[in-house]
């Protein structure tokens, strides 16, 4: 009677945080829709952002919940832009003026401030900060380098700009899939890990070598 007492907490415990869990991901979804909202913003883009990190994270072996915060972090990368106004975010960042480029830098503050709140995001509000600090240590807003900024963030960095070099969100030429990885290949070591560049590199021969089988 007293291990079928145990099952039935086991199981009551289970099925809580089951239900907690979905309650995380329809608050992610939530603001995820809301960044949607913001004309200069995309839910595609970020989409997918979010699902390239998560396949390079499981490339890396990185733990479930460690794979859980990258996928969110991609999807919510851009959520401390909705503070800024859509002419700022229709240009590449290097086109701005210094006080533009100054507000535009605190955004990843600012989506990491927005989830704090939420006790199992704050693993993602981690990434989130540091999603635009560089190898070399030549990004912001802490100036940190190597492995001193988080394996997800790094992650992150390689998959939104992936897709931001494609988007003319980093440049004001469009560049092609092939042109946006080699671009990536060239400042491995200086803004990316180079180490998740080679990972990366893999990852995408292996998708090809699938689509072609």
């Amino acid at each position: 009677a007293r291990t079928e007492e145990l099952q039935q907490t086991a199981n009551m415990l289970d099925e809580a945080n089951k239900e907690l869990q979905q309650s995380y991901q329809h608050t992610v979804r939530a603001f995820s829709n809301l960044v949607s909202l913001k004309g200069a913003l995309s839910g595609r883009y970020s989409q997918k952002v979010a699902d390239l990190a998560r396949a390079l994270a499981k490339f890396m072996k990185l733990d479930e919940r460690a794979v859980t915060d990258v996928y969110y972090a991609g999807l919510l990368h851009e959520i401390g832009k909705l503070s800024l106004p859509d002419a700022l975010l229709g240009k590449p960042p290097y086109t701005l003026e210094s006080k533009d480029r100054s507000n535009y830098q605190r955004h990843p503050l600012i989506g990491q401030n927005a989830l704090l709140a939420v006790e199992a995001l704050q693993g993602t509000a981690t990434l989130i900060r540091s999603q635009e600090e560089c190898f070399d240590g030549s990004g912001y807003p802490d100036g940190i380098a190597g492995t001193n900024i988080p394996m997800g963030a790094r992650i992150v960095a390689v998959a939104k700009d992936y897709y931001g070099y494609q988007t003319g969100k980093l440049l004001l030429d469009i560049q092609s899939n092939e042109e946006a990885f080699e671009r990536i290949k060239e400042l491995g070591g200086k803004r990316y890990d180079p180490e998740i560049v080679d990972a990366f590199e893999e990852l995408l021969q292996r998708q090809a070598a699938a689509k072609q089988g």
